[in-house]
């Protein structure tokens, strides 16, 4: 899609932060693997909990250049029942370090906490949404730097394993270490119809201060201008600029209302206790928390352009549901991009 057009939205959440805000620990549940042929190592004292801090600009980088032939392994206990169908990679380097991505999941731990997994895991069939090719089934290699997204179909199987390995011969880059700023597994959900056409977007520079002395001269500082670019490796999500000048600046918002909403695309079926029904409270709201966790939005469901893409989260801790007629209401949300 061009020009950034709004047609009908879509939210990827992250189901890792919603374990993680109730109370699991990350430790347990969210591991980097150890064992033969893997690499835990990393090289600018980051840790495992920093991939699922949901700052990208913090990435955590690997010493893969000194184990060439090693591989990453990433794994996420869901906790069950859970429907997962999408992971995304943040502002990695995986293009620098010669670095492709495996995906395999199942109801059995042991089938997917080793190298190359284990016999009796699922090959899920992953679709490149951003910044990826298939090679075959569930492997995703990103065309550059920067990040990736893809998704599969839906699954509640309990345990996922993200492997990371070589491209050149099955072997990393010699120099450049394997670099991720943030992994994100969830489910995405697709707005049952698009907007009311009177929505607000705004791109605001929030961080610019202008003062004026009392001779009347104005002079402004700022404490950011919008994404982050620090190299072109390491830079904010959702970015293809490769210098810091070309990146448009400015924080990026959506007042959107979404109108005539029959109540099962808002309410789950079962209100006390989590269930795998498909609405805006189970799959979008309860899962960030209202503004406490960030997910990716994108204003177009069908749009594989990184342009149409934002890291955001929602501006508002309520969730104002008016009833218009008998089981039918309209909602406001309004969402702001993060950095």
């Amino acid at each position: 899609m061009s020009y950034v057009d709004i047609a009908k939205p879509k939210f990827f959440v992250d189901h890792i932060n919603n374990r993680l805000a109730t109370g699991s620990a990350q430790d347990g549940n969210a591991d980097v693997m150890s064992g033969t042929n893997l690499i835990t190592a990393t090289t600018n004292g980051t840790t495992e909990a920093d991939l699922f801090d949901m700052r990208p600009m913090n990435q955590v980088q690997f010493n893969t250049s000194a184990t060439q032939d090693g591989h990453v392994l990433i794994n996420y206990d869901t906790g069950g029942g859970f429907n997962m169908d999408f992971v995304a990679i943040l502002n990695h380097n995986m293009k620098d370090a010669d670095c492709k991505v495996q995906l395999a999941h199942s109801n059995t731990e042991s089938h997917v906490n080793n190298v190359n997994f284990a016999a009796g895991f699922t090959e899920p069939t992953c679709t490149a949404v951003l910044n990826g090719t298939v090679d075959s089934n569930n492997e995703v290699t990103p065309g550059s730097n920067g990040s990736t997204l893809f998704t599969f179909g839906a699954t509640s199987n309990r345990y996922f394993g993200l492997q990371f390995e070589g491209t050149d011969s099955d072997e990393f880059d010699g120099v450049n270490n394997l670099s991720i700023g943030c992994i994100l597994i969830g489910e995405h959900y697709t707005m049952p119809s698009g907007p009311k056409i009177q929505l607000t977007r705004k791109i605001t520079f929030d961080g610019v201060n202008v003062q004026e002395s009392v001779g009347g001269q104005r002079f402004a500082t700022a404490t950011n201008t919008g994404k982050n670019w620090l190299s072109a490796s390491n830079k904010s999500p959702f970015s293809t600029a490769n210098q810091s000048y070309y990146v448009y600046g400015g924080r990026m918002s959506y007042d959107m209302e979404f109108t005539h909403l029959t109540s099962d695309h808002i309410m789950p079926g079962v209100y006390s206790v989590e269930t795998a029904s498909d609405s805006v409270v189970a799959d979008v709201w309860n899962r960030t928390k209202g503004p406490m966790i960030p997910f990716i939005f994108t204003s177009d469901s069908t749009s594989t352009a990184e342009s149409d893409y934002l890291f955001a989260r929602f501006k508002s801790n309520s969730l104002v549901q008016q009833q218009i007629a008998s089981n039918v209401f309209n909602i406001k949300l309004g969402i702001e991009e993060e950095f």
